[in-house]
């Protein structure tokens, strides 16, 4: 119910300060790197990667966008639990795989730049060296820029319930967005 004031009030204010006209659909694929911010203790984990790809609606006349984005992920973190089995490395490799829906709310305020900031909502799965899979709500806040209409870097946090939760830099190469022409 928040989500749709938010959009109502959003599209409005853009609707009266003569927002420029985007194309509707863009998609986008890149990577980044991957750090966990739930370690609990530092020098737990090693920094990791990750990859996506993602389709954007842009709604006509309005600064929101929404979008479903799928990515997967790796990365190493100590497992102290296993720290008494005796001898021998024990890592934990990480891999999330995971699908989300966001809402973004555009500025598009200069000629090459356009920030935006928004969040989303979705699933992660989770498996490790150990064989343990886990399936996770996930809701992620993120931040960025689009450069040039073309060339996207965000930075985004994925939290879950669990200590599964880390943030994100990424870059990303933009297909069919920008300026209507």
């Amino acid at each position: 119910m928040l989500f749709l004031a938010l959009f109502s009030v959003f599209t409005i204010s853009a609707q009266n300060n003569n927002y420029r006209n985007v194309r509707s659909f863009e998609g986008e694929v890149g990577a980044g790197g991957l750090f966990e911010a739930g370690a609990g203790e530092p020098g737990r984990s090693v920094p990791g990667f990750s990859v996506f790809v993602e389709g954007r609606h842009n709604f006509r006349n309005s600064t929101m966008s929404i979008g479903l984005q799928g990515s997967f992920g790796q990365w190493d973190r100590k497992n102290i639990a296993l720290d008494d089995a005796g001898p021998g490395p024990h890592n934990e490799r990480l891999k999330p795989l995971m699908l989300t829906i966001y809402g973004d709310y555009n500025l598009r305020r200069w000629k090459s730049v356009s920030l935006f900031a928004g969040g989303g909502v979705g699933g992660a799965y989770f498996t490790d060296r150990t064989v343990l899979s886990n399936y996770y709500i996930l809701l992620s806040p993120r931040i960025g820029a689009e450069l040039w209409h073309r060339l996207r870097v965000t930075v985004d946090l994925k939290t879950t319930i669990s200590d599964y939760t880390f943030f994100g830099v990424n870059v990303g190469y933009v297909f069919g967005g920008g300026l209507k022409r």
